[in-house]
């Protein structure tokens, strides 16, 4: 699996792009199945674009999480490659490009720093964004 934690200047102020997902409405960095033979850095590039329709920059790796995921009634253990990235473009979430082929993602926002640690309920993601929250601070880019 493979994914980011994207953030952006929206009208002045650090935001961070989140999914919500549609099976069971919790909020999530945005991430994907790694295809075969595709570089993890790819895959969390489209990934991200396929569950936001925002397209996005690697700016450096963040770490790695582990993801309990279900499949075919087999609970499996996966780890997740996490990068920092930014829009390469324009940061409007166009909403008509939201994940269309699953119907997998509720909604996607930016959201400030202090929204997205409030909505995400995930134990693992929430060091993620802590991290990536305090190497922006450090790259200056707040």
């Amino acid at each position: 699996m493979a994914g980011g934690v994207v953030f952006a200047k929206i009208d002045g102020t650090l935001k961070y792009l989140m999914i919500q997902h549609a099976y069971n409405h919790q909020w999530s960095l945005p991430k994907g199945h790694v295809d075969e033979k595709e570089p993890t850095l790819d895959a969390g590039i489209r990934e991200v674009e396929e569950e936001t329709g925002v397209p996005c920059k690697v700016i450096e790796f963040l770490g790695f999480t582990n993801i309990w995921t279900s499949h075919e009634g087999y609970h499996l253990l996966r780890r997740q490659h996490t990068y920092l990235m930014e829009p390469s473009g324009d940061p409007t979430i166009h909403r008509e490009k939201i994940d269309p082929e699953e119907g997998m993602i509720r909604d996607a926002r930016w959201l400030t720093y202090e929204e997205t640690m409030q909505k995400v309920k995930y134990k693992n993601i929430r060091p993620l964004i802590r991290q990536a929250h305090a190497r922006i601070k450090e790259l200056g880019r707040d």
